[in-house]
């Protein structure tokens, strides 16, 4: 299977770049990074236009409208964010193919993906970052392709705002949400990074929270009402998500059971490592990467009653998971063996996941494979 050559070399390549980094030599490094970029890049790139449920739907057409409108008709007809026409029409300046485009958002995507793993690599693993990125993120990048990039620039602008690079971490924010609109309630991620850095009493941080989550519950309650003013009156977001508030479709059900599984796992390994890691080991703030898990599990259970609205949790989700998932077996010390033990079990619950998720409920319709251009690898 195609996705094997991914999930097995993408990593391997990794793992090369990353003994090298820790050897000082940053360019045999930067060229086994390329590789580990460029193989799942060109998978995505190469793939036919039924793979990935909005291929056809929306990066097809508006390549084809690059090539054959002017640049002001092509801004004014086609309707998504900025950001993503202006670098749809930048790509078919080179090349009209649309699989062209396709690779380059794959690039990007895992680029910034890949560039947060390197600069958080003392606090997370590389190698396991990318197997976590290949396992949960990849496939679904096919279909969320807009959203992808926008992620995987929040992510990356995380490290920036660590770094105290404000205006960088402005700089990134505003082109997420030039790609994808929804982006604008990252905000809170950066709200939620000072707050866990503050240094203030037990209680207080306890008061705080219940705030906290008092605001999230009245955020839930009054949704529509929000996402009202927002597309109809504030015109921040496009009109098309109160529709989705408004509209439930059925078939977004099919495996909301395996996404329900995999956050209460996160939650109970959050949980874990919060109790029994020994604070001066502890490598990542978990009263951040709990408060993104939160966010993003109220905003799953919502979305049982509004579809699509688990996307926006997906900002806060994906996050939560690079950092917490290679860090859980640190919670049990010395004891070599069982910690390897726990991130092989993290790796086969991903697989499993990813199984059930793709080749089973058919999610994002991207399995099986096919290809016009690499026939004879499947």
């Amino acid at each position: 299977m195609i996705y094997f050559i991914c999930f097995i070399f993408t990593p391997l390549f990794t793992y090369l770049a990353e003994k090298q980094f820790e050897k000082k030599n940053k360019k045999l490094g930067i060229f086994y990074s390329f590789i580990a970029i460029l193989i799942p890049s060109l998978i995505a790139g190469f793939r036919a236009y039924n793979v990935g449920r909005d291929t056809v739907m929306y990066v097809v057409p508006t390549v084809n409208a690059a090539k054959s409108l002017s640049f002001n008709m092509y801004m004014k007809t086609i309707n998504f964010e900025v950001g993503y026409k202006l670098f749809i029409y930048l790509i078919t300046r080179f090349s009209s193919f649309p699989n062209v485009s396709l690779f380059f958002i794959q690039f990007v995507t895992i680029l910034f993906v890949y560039l947060f793993a390197y600069k958080s690599r003392d606090k997370i693993n590389m190698t396991f970052t990318m197997i976590i990125y290949m396992l949960l993120w990849y496939c679904v990048s096919f279909t969320f392709m807009r959203q992808s990039i926008s992620m995987a620039l929040i992510l990356f602008s995380i490290t920036l705002f660590q770094e105290k690079k404000y205006w960088r971490t402005l700089l990134t924010f505003l082109i997420a949400v030039s790609f994808h609109s929804a982006a604008i309630v990252s905000i809170l991620i950066y709200g939620l990074l000072i707050f866990s850095n503050i240094r203030m009493s037990k209680n207080k941080k306890l008061i705080l929270c219940f705030v906290f989550l008092l605001g999230l519950a009245c955020s839930i309650v009054f949704f529509e009402e929000i996402v009202y003013f927002l597309t109809r009156i504030a015109h921040v977001l496009p009109d098309r998500y109160y529709y989705y508030v408004k509209t439930y479709i059925q078939e977004e059900k099919v495996s909301m059971g395996s996404e329900l599984l995999l956050r209460i796992i996160l939650l109970f390994s959050g949980f874990f490592y919060a109790n029994f890691i020994n604070k001066k080991e502890s490598k990542i703030n978990i009263l951040l990467v709990m408060s993104f898990l939160a966010v993003d599990f109220s905003v799953f259970l919502l979305s049982y009653k509004i579809v699509n609205i688990s996307r926006i949790g997906l900002y806060f989700f994906y996050p939560a998971a690079f950092y917490l998932i290679p860090n859980v077996n640190k919670a049990f010390g010395n004891k070599y063996n069982i910690r390897k033990f726990v991130s092989m079990g993290f790796v086969l619950i991903m697989l499993v996941y990813w199984i059930w998720k793709f080749p089973v409920s058919q999610w994002c319709e991207t399995f099986p494979y096919h290809s016009d251009i690499i026939t004879f690898l499947y």
